[in-house]
């Protein structure tokens, strides 16, 4: 079985004693759901995290092991546990409903065709599927619990050994960071549907404008480029347009980062000065150029801090 969880759980609860984390100590049970796997209850007085893969016999570029997901229940939510992941229209977000609104990365998972009526037999059929129960009264260790599995071998791939690099091209490099930002739209509540190629004002919309800006490596010392129509968008809707960047998607620790409102207005106006004192003839006239990172020594950036400036 491609998925190998008991050594991350070790060091996790390594990690946990040492730190004298909240909800510490606890029991956590591993339990392994080999393809074809039937989806199981949520143990009573317990919650979770699952981890969704493809099987070992799965034949695609994508390869055994690749994970699709990550996530985790509390000890009142069954229905998300067992159910909700197989069924398209059970939630706003889910496995099921994600795959078929991928289609570019169907034949890179080994997919030939899928809608919604297919999705859950071949969930069932083609993933393995892992789950760790947390003890009720350790639920405060659930979210450290899961950040930590997603970050440790990375979140695309799942092995004891940790990420595996394969390579993507850069359309796969582009529909990975959108189906990034779409589940964190969603995960916080907002309403986001990937609106590239619509002559929309952004990569996604929704909620929010978003535009999406992808980086194999670190996105320090960068140029980021937008169309005029899309600065006039973030000048007319400080509070709606966001400029989501997105860096070392390649690796096992991809990074977000939001920058809005006054921080990105406040950069756009550095970018037309000094626009104006160094555009060169082969610069498209549409396009406002951003300022560069700063060079200088700085922490790793959170989420909505892009050290530009």
């Amino acid at each position: 079985m491609g998925i190998e969880l008991d050594g991350i759980i070790s060091d996790f609860s390594t990690i946990a004693n040492q730190l004298g984390l909240p909800g510490w100590p606890a029991k956590f049970d591993v339990e392994y759901l080999a393809a074809p796997h039937k989806p199981k209850a949520l143990r009573p007085g317990h919650g979770a995290i699952y981890v969704f893969a493809l099987a070992d016999d799965v034949t695609s570029e994508a390869g055994r092991g690749r994970v699709l997901k990550v996530g985790r229940v509390g000890p009142n939510s069954n229905a998300r546990f067992q159910s909700q992941h197989y069924s398209p229209a059970s939630s706003r977000s889910n496995l099921a409903n994600s795959i078929p609104g991928y289609p570019a990365l169907w034949s890179w998972l080994g997919i030939d065709d899928m809608d919604s009526s297919t999705i859950r037999e071949w969930m069932l059929t083609h993933l393995d599927r892992a789950n760790v129960y947390v003890p009720s009264a350790s639920a405060e260790l659930i979210p450290q619990l899961e950040m930590y599995v997603r970050a440790r071998p990375g979140r695309l791939r799942l092995r004891g050994l940790g990420m595996i690099d394969v390579p993507m091209t850069n359309r796969q490099v582009e529909d990975l960071t959108i189906q990034l930002v779409l589940e964190r739209e969603h995960a916080a509540g907002r309403s986001a549907i990937d609106t590239r190629g619509k002559g929309a004002l952004a990569d996604i919309e929704g909620d929010w404008l978003i535009e999406v800006k992808a980086f194999g490596g670190s996105a320090r010392g960068a140029d980021l480029w937008l169309e005029t129509r899309r600065v006039d968008a973030a000048l007319s809707e400080p509070t709606r347009f966001h400029l989501v960047v997105v860096e070392a998607i390649r690796s096992k620790h991809p990074r977000i980062i939001d920058v809005h409102g006054e921080q990105l207005s406040r950069n756009f106006w550095i970018a037309v000065a000094r626009s104006a004192t160094s555009r060169c003839p082969s610069q498209p006239a549409r396009m406002t150029r951003l300022s560069k990172a700063s060079r200088r020594s700085h922490s790793a950036p959170t989420l909505g801090q892009l050290p530009i400036v």
